[in-house]
Parts: structure tokens; sequence; C-alpha cells
């Protein structure tokens, strides 16, 4: 007998600072997750300077890592990507 994950809603944040500016990326999951099923996965991007600001929508499997990256570049400065990533987990609350 499997036993069905109850509802999650799942929401993860990250920031990173990168010359005295901070870089911020955030994707929300709030569909049920449920095991072997796959599912969509909005991620959104958002910079307080200067960036290339995107929205995907992924579908990624259970327990699997999910990354994605913020492409950005200051005056002067070639262009930089920071990754984020976080494993989807039956345990996690938000």
């Amino acid at each position: 007998v499997t036993r069905r994950p109850t509802e999650v809603k799942f929401t993860f944040r990250a920031s990173k600072e990168h010359h005295g500016k901070v870089l911020a990326c955030k994707f929300v999951q709030d569909e049920r997750l449920i095991e072997w099923k796959r599912e969509k996965l909005s991620v959104f991007y958002k910079a307080d300077f200067d960036s290339e600001v995107r929205i995907i929508n992924r579908t990624v499997r259970w327990n699997t890592t999910v990354q994605f990256s913020i492409s950005y570049s200051d005056v002067g400065n070639p262009s930089a990507k920071h990754f984020c990533q976080h494993r989807l987990s039956a345990t996690h609350r938000c």
C-alpha cells in the first residue's frame, strides 16, 4: 500500500551579494507534490539592479534537484551568473 503525501505549499528563496548589490531569486510550488508524478514549477527572477528577468515554467520530477540561474551585469563588468538550487522534499514546510 502506497501512502500519498499530504498537500504541500512549497516556497524557496535565495539571495547572494555581488559587489555590494543583492541578487534574489525565488520559486513557488503550490500544487500537490506526489512522488513519481511530474509537476510544473514556476521560477521567478528578480534583482534590485539591471538584470535579465525571466519567468520559466519547468516540469520537475519528485526528489530531484531544481537549478536555475540569473544573468546580470554591472557597468564595466562582464556578465555573471548566480545559480540557485534546492531539492524537493516531502518534509519541507514553509
